[in-house]
């Protein structure tokens, strides 16, 4: 009902499908053509076809787009490792085995989620009259997904904002300004978002391997690295204005400071025990590692006394809301 309040024509059971030529993608030198739009309308109100000048699939893990220019590939190890981690806690494995009715052998070795190969990249995002958000291009973590305020989100709004620019552009110069918006479209939800997810992840999933690794490694390394970060940028006016340092944030996953802890860290977890918990000396190492960062990342965040970033806090809300109460602090303030 919103988006319908918004002028959107929102259709139901009806399915789509592209049509492409075999050069629409980054780089080709054929004559700008947005993907053909197939409709399958079981209303019969539509037609087969539909006209449009820019095309933006969030089809999720149907792929209707990005299926036409190559697989998927998967971008971390499959899932057992980690099933296998619960056999060690019987009460944790009871409520993931016992509780549902099991189809003898259904998917062989393997649960469905792992056959389809839930983390995956798709190799094109983007090409001449068409771009892809979320799930589309790549799904990077089963275990909390992301995905919905990174790369979804952050797809989205790139992708909206590279539309406007196409369609408020003169038709002679159509074909450059999409060329354009779709090598920038590539190279930041490809290159970009989804490798700097992937990394997380396999922090993530690196970390169940010993117990002491989850919250001392993941959880702490994570908002060390982007907390002040968080501090500097949604404190004030911007609080409610998604912008390009939002796309570039990644929940901490995009900033340098958190894919240098990632490179510094996976070397020594990744792939060396296939799957096996990791050496004594491998988990000192990591966590001597963790502590190094947080109190480099808190010496400085300390600078400033509570106080201070309380008073600052009240101070913005205040003029924010035009709101002060006695002494420039929000009403009942202390």
């Amino acid at each position: 009902m919103y988006v319908q309040s918004l002028g959107v024509n929102v259709y139901h059971g009806v399915g789509v499908d592209f049509e492409i030529s075999e050069q629409s993608t980054v780089g080709s030198s054929t004559p700008f053509s947005s993907p053909k739009v197939l409709l399958n309308d079981s209303s019969n109100t539509l037609g087969p076809s539909v006209r449009a000048r820019m095309v933006c699939d969030a089809s999720g893990f149907s792929r209707r787009l990005t299926a036409k220019f190559g697989e998927k590939f998967a971008t971390i190890s499959s899932c057992p490792r980690t099933y296998r981690l619960t056999k060690r806690y019987p009460t944790l494995d009871t409520l993931l085995t016992n509780n549902y009715k099991l189809l003898p052998n259904y998917y062989g070795d393997q649960t469905y989620f792992v056959k389809k190969t839930l983390a995956y990249i798709s190799p094109v995002v983007a090409g001449e009259g068409w771009l892809v958000i979320g799930n589309s291009a790549g799904f990077t973590n089963p275990m909390y997904s992301p995905g919905v305020n990174a790369a979804g989100l952050s797809s989205g709004w790139t992708a909206a904002n590279l539309t406007a620019k196409v369609l408020a552009a003169p038709e002679q110069e159509a074909k450059g300004v999409m060329m354009a918006a779709a090598k920038s479209h590539q190279a930041y939800l490809h290159d970009f978002i989804l490798t700097r997810l992937a990394n997380m992840n396999r922090l993530w999933y690196n970390a169940f391997r010993d117990h002491r690794l989850f919250k001392k490694n993941i959880l702490e390394a994570l908002w060390a690295s982007s907390y002040e970060n968080v501090e500097d940028h949604y404190y004030g006016d911007t609080r409610s204005v998604y912008t390009e340092y939002d796309a570039h944030w990644l929940m901490g996953a995009g900033l340098d400071a958190y894919q240098a802890l990632c490179a510094e860290i996976l070397p020594i977890l990744d792939g060396a025990n296939a799957g096996a918990p990791p050496s004594e000396d491998e988990v000192q190492k990591v966590l001597e590692i963790k502590e190094r960062v947080v109190h480099d990342r808190m010496e400085r965040w300390t600078k400033k006394s509570l106080g201070e970033v309380v008073e600052t806090v009240r101070r913005e809300d205040a003029e924010n809301s035009g709101e002060e109460g006695e002494n420039g602090r929000l009403p009942g303030g202390g």
